[in-house]
């Protein structure tokens, strides 16, 4: 048993199991969060580390999670494919074309390095007057969904949300929702939100940013 225990702590230790995403979207905005702490297993390396991405038209976020060194670049990789796109085509990708686009990248990555990617992505966008929030995993796996989360503590904000979301809801409600989920994973999960959560709300007037932090500061 002892060794065993050994083993699941570094296994632990090894992934970026207490990083946390979490997108809420509404009729004509998406909010995404994700956590400020970049890790090298349970180490704490830095406090101010932004995780979701803001793709160039300003009304994208590609928010993840994973080895933080790899997912920098993945999502980097991912932002300049889809502005050279954007620049031979002369037209502006749909969110769901993006999305397919980073899952056929996965499996890619999959089928060439015989490994799963340590990898988990929210993707949020306003395009032509509407809303997406995509769901996606180191599998591939794509859903558009009203809510979602990543990492730890996912399952309990899941629930939450599960319960109070309503798809009505007006930008200054989902915030204050949000905040609601942070604070809910600050009493549960305290490791994950140390050094609080960047928030970012892209709408029509493009990518509002704000800091939650568990401490004034």
């Amino acid at each position: 048993k002892f060794v065993g225990l050994v083993f699941l702590f570094v296994e632990l230790a090894q992934c970026e199991f207490q990083s946390v995403l979490i997108g809420i979207k509404g009729y004509d905005f998406v909010v995404i969060a994700a956590d400020a702490t970049f890790r090298r297993g349970l180490v704490a390396m830095d406090d101010e580390h932004d995780k979701i991405l803001q793709m160039e038209d300003g009304r994208q976020l590609l928010a993840a999670v994973g080895d933080t060194g790899e997912i920098d670049q993945f999502c980097q990789s991912i932002k300049y494919s889809v502005a050279l796109h954007r620049l031979r085509t002369s037209r502006r990708p749909k969110p769901i074309e993006i999305c397919h686009f980073i899952r056929r990248q996965i499996v890619s990555f999959r089928r060439d390095q015989k490994v799963i990617p340590n990898l988990k992505l929210l993707f949020g966008a306003f395009f032509n007057g509407a809303t997406s929030l995509i769901w996606l995993d180191e599998t591939g796996a794509l859903l558009n969904l009203p809510f979602a989360a990543h990492g730890m503590g996912s399952a309990l904000v899941i629930g939450h949300l599960d319960q109070v979301y309503k798809s009505d809801l007006t930008k200054e409600e989902a915030i204050i929702l949000m905040q609601h989920c942070l604070t809910l994973l600050h009493e549960r999960y305290a490791p994950s939100t140390s050094a609080g959560f960047f928030i970012k709300i892209i709408d029509s007037d493009g990518c509002n940013i704000t800091r939650w932090r568990t401490t004034p500061g």
